[in-house]
């Protein structure tokens, strides 16, 4: 999957419906679904790396009716499908 697109790039109601129906996974799960270098272009300097930051969650669920992984990092979701 690759990134996509983000909560303020986006409509509040495909965002809200996403998320609604979102189902938390682990990094590794994420990361089965996602290049790690997806990540790294998105969040460059991000220290800790993003996997050990305790502010940030990672989903599964699906946007506009399309299977996808997000990532939710100080209330925005990166969307990857």
């Amino acid at each position: 999957m690759r990134y996509k697109t983000n909560c303020t790039a986006s409509s509040g109601k495909s965002i809200q419906a996403m998320v609604d129906n979102a189902k938390e996974i682990s990094w590794d799960d994420f990361m089965v679904e996602v290049d790690e270098g997806e990540i790294d272009e998105l969040f460059p300097s991000k220290h800790p790396h993003i996997s050990e930051d305790y502010a940030v969650e990672f989903y599964r669920s699906t946007f506009l009716g399309v299977p996808c992984v997000f990532v939710q990092h100080s209330a925005i979701e990166y969307v990857f499908y």
